[in-house]
Parts: structure tokens; C-alpha cells; sequence
């Protein structure tokens, strides 16, 4: 009785039907493309240059929506604002300083 137990149970090893579980992969078998420790550094970086990205393109648009030396009106363009309008220019100077972002993480360290 206990040799058939054992020639049923070396059969099933050779064969490629598993009917048990075991910790090793079956022979042949590999892990997903993309999954491993040895991606972690490629993961790291990509989301390190993303996030780079991400803060020069968010710099970009606060320095071009909220500067106060850039105009969109055509009746503010050829005009020093400066002299004509000092309070106006003093108060988008300080919204744009206090809207910085990394103004504020400046501060924070």
C-alpha cells in the first residue's frame, strides 16, 4: 500500500498536471514582464523625472499666468506699468510671491 502512495506521488512530480501545490514554479514558467525587485531603481528614476517634469511645467505656468511683467491686454503692453499704476503692480507682486510654491517649501525647511 505504501509503495503505490509513492508511485503515485513520483508520478505526479514528473508529470506536468499538478494536482498539489508546492513553493516552486512548475519548470518553464517565468514571473510577469514587469514585476521583480530588480525594476525598482527604472521605477524610482521614471517617477523621479516625472515629478521634475511635473514641477517645471507647474513653475512655467505660474511664471506666465500670475507674473506681473507679463500682459495679455494689448492696452497694458506698450506702457510701463510701473509708473502708471503702481498699486496694481504692487498687489500682483505680492499675490505672485505668495503664490510661489516653492516659496512656501522654502520656508517649511
Amino acid at each position: 500500500m505504501a509503495l503505490n502512495y509513492w508511485r503515485s506521488l513520483l508520478t505526479r512530480i514528473g508529470s506536468r498536471n499538478r494536482s498539489f501545490s508546492t513553493a516552486a514554479a512548475p519548470p518553464g514558467s517565468h514571473t510577469t514582464r514587469w514585476a521583480g525587485a530588480e525594476r525598482t531603481p527604472i521605477f524610482v528614476m521614471g517617477g523621479m523625472v516625472v515629478w521634475a517634469m511635473l514641477m517645471a511645467t507647474y513653475t512655467a505656468t505660474q511664471q506666465l499666468v500670475h507674473s506681473p511683467a507679463v500682459y495679455v491686454s494689448r492696452r497694458r503692453r506698450g506702457t510701463v506699468p510701473e509708473v502708471e499704476e503702481p498699486e496694481r503692480v504692487r498687489n500682483f507682486s505680492d499675490r505672485f510671491l505668495k503664490m510661489s510654491i516653492l516659496r512656501h517649501a522654502a520656508r517649511i525647511q
